[in-house]
């Protein structure tokens, strides 16, 4: 059997290209739910199969603990592709993200303590996408496991 190819796309223009040959699409939650021009782009460009997004969220009991691993774990994600691409080595990522704030890291990881918003913003962040995938950014996996588990999946899949 021939394993479906599916396109790992942030861009429309990425995921317009790889709608011909691609099948399905693989997306990551981005600020103000530009993740949904990506599936538009795809889909517009005749892209049918499956849209998956991943979501990159940071949970912990204590909120401000859950912004503060967001901060460590994914900062360098704010500096974007342009300066990424001109990155050579991984301590230049580590220099080069030491003056992002945590406040900017939560348009890119979603930080909470709260289930609940943890389930609100999951519904609106997949609007369109067939399926969801999460990634917890902190080291707390069992915890994260156990309250998505029993609070906020049941909120999200009802």
């Amino acid at each position: 059997p021939v394993p479906e190819l599916y396109t790992a796309a942030v861009t429309p223009a990425t995921a317009a290209r790889s709608a011909r040959w691609a099948d399905g699409l693989i997306t990551i939650n981005q600020p103000d739910h530009a993740q949904r021009e990506t599936l538009a782009a795809y889909r517009e460009a005749g892209g049918r199969g499956p849209a998956l997004l991943q979501v990159h969220l940071s949970w912990d009991p204590d909120p401000d603990r859950a912004l503060a691993v967001a901060h460590d774990q994914w900062r360098e994600t704010v500096l974007g592709s342009d300066v990424a691409w001109e990155i050579a080595q991984p301590e230049h990522f580590e220099q080069a993200a030491r003056f992002v704030r945590p406040e900017q890291v939560a348009e890119y990881v979603h930080s909470s303590a709260d289930p609940g918003e943890h389930a609100a913003w999951l519904v609106e962040a997949a609007e369109g996408f067939d399926r969801v995938m999460l990634h917890q950014v902190g080291a707390n996996q069992i915890g994260f496991v156990e309250t998505f588990g029993e609070r906020v999946l049941p909120e999200v899949t009802r």
